[in-house]
């Protein structure tokens, strides 16, 4: 299962950079369900129920990113992984943690990542990929 999440990082006339936030969330669904447990129940495949990319506004001089996803699966997560990449070539992966406990079998994950300065007069697209 993996998700994106989409975000604009851009230089503003204050030089203050925005960063968009959940500019879209885009699901694909498991290609089969395989066997749980041992009882023989079936493994519905995650779910990410939603995704978050943040913070909504950093100075021109960078900081840093958070992206978070709230994922559900009836066998138990194993890993939750995010993909950072930018329109300038930039490409950081790394494992998210789980963070908040949830009612049932969800989980709030979470991981940072380090946005750098943009001095341009153009902005800098981000789209963030989260695989369960």
């Amino acid at each position: 299962m993996s998700g994106s999440i989409s975000g604009n990082l851009g230089r503003c006339r204050a030089g203050v950079v925005a960063l968009a936030l959940l500019g879209a969330l885009l699901l694909a669904l498991p290609a089969a369900a395989a066997a749980c447990g041992e009882d023989g129940t079936e493994d519905t495949g995650p779910l990410i129920t939603e995704a978050r990319l943040s913070p909504a506004s950093l100075p021109s001089e960078g900081g840093t990113g958070v992206i978070s996803a709230r994922v559900e699966d009836d066998c138990g997560i194993q890993q939750v992984y995010a993909e950072i990449n930018s329109t300038e070539g930039m490409q950081i992966y790394f494992q998210l943690l789980p963070s908040e406990a949830l009612n049932g079998p969800s989980a709030v994950y979470r991981g940072e990542f380090q946005v750098p300065a943009n001095f341009q007069e153009w902005s800098v697209g981000y789209q963030g990929n989260v695989s369960v």
